[in-house]
């Protein structure tokens, strides 16, 4: 009963928030373990990357701008997130930043879009989406940015298992379920 009470908790927080933050998609984190829900909002004055406790309270930005798709690190002290600066004429990439907002990190520099960013469970490596040259693919990197892999082309909106055995995406066609070893072996569709 107490973990069905949490549920609709966050579900409340979640949805007052929206309701308080106009945003262009919401894009928000299950509470990290640093207790904090991370989304992608705008209110009247700011836009950018939100936090707030799952009791509603302790609303801040924590960066602001055309940030999106944040991501909490395992252990909470950072945030993965796509970043664009439209203004300049280039294409979102994968930063990484302190949970306050400090220590802004570009982990990748590429002329197509890299975003929608998730960490793996023992916070090395980051899976993330792009819209490369090859066209929709998730790939592969360790947290710093180094060793970018191509895992498959063809699927998007990449997830970990719990255990970083596998990562789980959806094909770009048809819609299916992939799940594939996080170096790039052994892929199976589910339906």
């Amino acid at each position: 009963m107490r973990g069905l009470w949490r549920i609709g908790a966050v579900v409340l927080v979640i949805a007052a928030v929206v309701g308080f933050v106009r945003s262009t998609g919401a894009n928000a984190t299950t509470p990290g373990r640093n207790g904090l829900i991370a989304f992608t909002g705008q209110t009247a004055s700011s836009d950018g990357i939100f936090a707030i406790n799952p009791d509603g309270s302790g609303l801040r930005l924590i960066s602001s701008g055309s940030d999106d798709f944040p991501a909490w690190s395992p252990d909470g002290t950072k945030l993965a997130f796509a970043e664009s600066n439209p203004s300049s004429g280039t294409a979102d990439d994968v930063y990484t930043m302190n949970a306050d907002g400090t220590g802004k990190t570009q982990l990748t520099d590429n002329i197509d879009h890299d975003y929608a960013p998730t960490w793996s469970p023992d916070g090395t490596k980051i899976a993330f989406f792009s819209v490369r040259a090859v066209g929709d693919s998730v790939w592969v990197m360790d947290a710093n940015g180094d060793n970018q892999q191509l895992l498959t082309l063809e699927a998007n909106y990449p997830a970990w298992s719990p255990d970083g055995s596998r990562i789980a995406m959806q094909s770009r066609d048809n819609f299916d379920l992939l799940l594939m070893n996080p170096d790039g072996r052994t892929c199976r569709t589910s339906v």
